[in-house]
């Protein structure tokens, strides 16, 4: 059984429900009597009174009871009363689609968010398997939800742009981007890199390809400059090229990641020189402005990011991140990140409009028009749809959450937060020790579980929190599923998971599953979309 204690029940009482009629402690129906009315009925039951032959105004039978006529202002009650009553059971009725038609929209909108799966009512098993972890972490879902369109890299070292099917995991096309590229060393391995939504268009995905390789060097990963790269916008649903720029030059240094901006891609590459080239482009290539950051780099390849910022981009290397103005490059904002002192960029949702810089036991959330700077360190939130806008949550010794301008909003006294899930109203919190769900808006506790997976993130499809545990309470490594209701942590249903996996996780609205069967010589691990 799932353990569960129940903290508080406030926060159910603002969860919209559905509605409909209810009974109150002192309400009773009437009491019916023999023959079917009840006893406020203006009409008694006469058993075996023949029918009276009588005249409007002849006699009346002595045993008979006098006719009754209704008072014009009761008949007039008794119609208003049953309008009354069509009026409200219609206007329950259009309450109840409503809230239905609020609640579908509410799960359409979730399912956009990347970490969210498809709708699960019973435990899943295995749709399909194969190599495809390539192509699932670089590529984005369709607007229909049906395909995943990443970049795949070979053996050989070429790459191709492929959309997998997700109900079956074949290829509904596949566009060739590079071709065989020589290994720099025999335990070299292609560095991903992927394709995006085009911003407000449903139609194309934009995705760069590069023949970027990365090495162990003093027990380190690092990368080898790339030779050339290719920035391509295709059609969703069959492939076409709509756009394919050759993405920089050897004198200027070749892309290594973008951001789409609308019609305009953002492009950041290392030069030879040792500095960093921004530029941005249109569709047809023409040049609309160019950034040099002269000396940013650290060596002849320098890890890079881009991330749209509402209507700016933010360029991040490992020792500054710096925002521009999407539509002229301008910079707007620098800020210097150390390295050596513990400093880092991280961000988790490249859609959310924000990032964090994190140094000296501070976060700098940095966002288009201003930044702001709070205590601790950020908690890693894979989920959040926007129920309380702008919050942010930083482990602070205790977790601590902050309003959109830095104010403070709460503390909660929850210890070593691994990731946070906002859904609803509520955060739900992994621990080392439990998963910790409390109301997102005062931070008080609401339930707390202490079984299941400690070490993943909580996955959802919206209406459910997943969990996996042990299947007969023993490290066996057979693994059941556990749906729970996040309004109260109860057990929804439970079931096993193919015998198998090993873990769950989320990527483009597939539920994947590291499975020990299959791969290379059969000893490899694969992954498994289940479903």
């Amino acid at each position: 059984m799932l353990q569960v204690e129940l903290v508080e029940d406030e926060v159910l009482d603002q969860v919209p429900r559905a509605f409909g009629p209810t009974r109150g402690p002192g309400h009773a129906s009437p009491a019916r009597r023999p023959g079917g009315r009840s006893s406020g009925s203006t009409t008694p039951d006469v058993a075996g009174a023949p029918p009276s032959s009588a005249g409007r105004d002849g006699p009346v039978a002595p045993d008979a009871p006098p006719p009754v006529t209704p008072h014009p202002r009761r008949t007039r009650r008794l119609l208003v009363g049953t309008a009354a009553a069509v009026a409200l059971a219609v206007a329950l009725a259009g309450a109840q689609v409503a809230v239905d038609a609020r609640e579908r929209a509410y799960l359409a909108d979730l399912a956009r968010l990347p970490g969210v799966v498809a709708p699960l009512d019973a435990p899943p098993g295995v749709r399909w398997s194969g190599d495809v972890a390539d192509v699932l972490a670089t590529g984005v879902r369709t607007v229909d939800g049906s395909s995943v369109v990443g970049v795949r890299t070979a053996a050989d070292g070429s790459r191709t742009v492929v959309a997998v099917d997700v109900a079956t995991g074949e290829a509904r096309w596949e566009q060739p981007a590079a071709g065989p590229a020589t290994r720099p060393s025999p335990d070299a391995q292609p560095v991903l890199q992927g394709c995006q939504r085009v911003p407000g268009d449903g139609e194309h995905v934009s995705c760069l390809v590069s023949d970027l390789w990365r090495v162990v060097e003093l027990s380190r990963w690092t990368a080898v400059a790339p030779t050339s790269a290719r920035l391509l916008v295709l059609d969703v649903v069959d492939g076409s090229v709509m756009s394919d720029l050759v993405a920089g030059s050897a004198a200027d240094g070749w892309a290594t990641a973008s951001a789409v901006l609308g019609t305009s891609t953002v492009l950041a590459g290392t030069t030879p020189g040792g500095d960093v080239a921004v530029r941005a482009v249109d569709r047809d290539g023409a040049l609309l402005w160019q950034v040099v950051r002269v000396g940013a780099a650290t060596g002849p390849w320098t890890p890079l990011s881009v991330q749209r910022l509402d209507d700016a981009v933010a360029v991040m290397t490992s020792s500054e991140v710096v925002v521009l103005d999407g539509a002229t490059g301008e910079v707007r904002r620098t800020h210097t990140v150390d390295e050596s002192a513990g400093g880092y960029v991280t961000s988790w949702d490249p859609d959310a409009g924000r990032l964090n810089v994190v140094q000296d036991g501070t976060t700098t959330v940095v966002r288009a028009d201003a930044d702001v700077t709070v205590h601790g360190t950020p908690v890693p939130t894979a989920i959040d749809d926007g129920s309380v806008p702008g919050l942010v949550l930083t482990d602070d010794v205790d977790l601590r959450a902050w309003g959109r301008d830095g104010q403070a909003l709460w503390t909660a006294p929850v210890p070593s937060t691994w990731n946070a899930t906002v859904l609803d109203g509520r955060v739900h919190l992994q621990t080392s020790t439990s998963l910790v769900t409390i109301d997102a808006r005062t931070g008080d506790e609401l339930w707390r579980s202490w079984e299941g997976d400690q070490g993943g993130a909580v996955l959802t499809d919206g209406r459910h929190l997943f969990r996996t545990v042990d299947r007969d309470g023993a490290s066996s490594g057979e693994l059941d599923l556990v749906a729970l209701d996040p309004a109260d942590g109860s057990q929804l249903w439970r079931g096993p998971l193919p015998d198998d996996v090993r873990d769950l996780r989320a990527l483009e609205g597939t539920l994947l599953a590291r499975t020990t069967s299959g791969g290379p010589g059969g000893s490899g691990q694969v992954l498994a979309v289940l479903g």
